[in-house]
């Protein structure tokens, strides 16, 4: 039978987590939702949907995933105070739900570092207790072709480095053993080598040539 002491542990739980939803991660959940009417992949904040073209609303977007980014980045601060807590099954469970709900807008708009560092929140006991165990084998894979489209759409190569941490991440246990066991360093590095981006029917690769699509471009 729960005392009082675990009472008022439990509307405490509550209450702080109620401000983080209401306060930090509904609003930025709808802001994200929002994207779609000015840009679809953070490269859009410099070029347009087609490969080389200057963005004419890139100031606008430029800041507003800034804000996105600062918005994640305090979120995600907010989850990792309670790896020192003994928080409840409650707690865990909702901290499991609304970081897969950010993972997946930060997936979808190339927000990889905080993809990357939600990913770790949904793989650590301590925050999500046996639901650490949910798979992220396939959304690192996203994450690294992120890094790929980021590579042929920037026009550089400057995300390979990004690609390599994460492999060494993989390999050293960072986002569990499991993750370990089902990505092998070369379907990692297979991932990012053959990324491509379709603009109309021109298929771009990440080693800088391109094909017409009818010419079994891989899409």
């Amino acid at each position: 039978m729960r005392n009082e002491k675990d009472k008022y542990i439990e509307e405490l739980e509550d209450m702080v987590m109620e401000q983080m939803s209401e306060g930090l991660i509904a609003p930025l959940c709808v802001k994200l939702k929002n994207n779609e009417k000015l840009f679809k992949f953070i490269s859009d904040r410099e070029f347009a949907p087609a490969v080389g073209r200057p963005n004419k609303n890139c100031d606008k977007i430029k800041e507003r995933i800034a804000l996105q980014l600062k918005a994640y980045k305090d979120i995600i601060e907010r989850f990792s105070k309670f790896e020192r807590l003994p928080i409840s099954d409650t707690v865990q469970q909702a901290i499991f739900e609304k970081a897969t709900i950010l993972k997946d807008y930060a997936i979808k708009y190339g927000y990889n570092e905080e993809a990357l560092a939600l990913l770790r929140v949904l793989k650590n006991e301590k925050l999500v207790g046996e639901l650490s165990v949910a798979s992220v084998g396939k959304d690192i894979l996203a994450v690294i072709t992120n890094y790929g489209k980021r590579t042929i759409l920037e026009n550089g190569d400057g995300f390979k480095g990004n690609v390599d941490q994460i492999i060494v991440d993989v390999v050293g246990g960072r986002y569990g053993k499991d993750t370990k066991d089902a990505l092998p360093i070369k379907k990692m590095e297979s991932t990012y080598a053959n990324t491509t981006v379709q603009k109309g029917d021109v298929v771009f690769k990440i080693d800088g040539s391109y094909q017409w699509k009818s010419d079994g471009g891989r899409v």
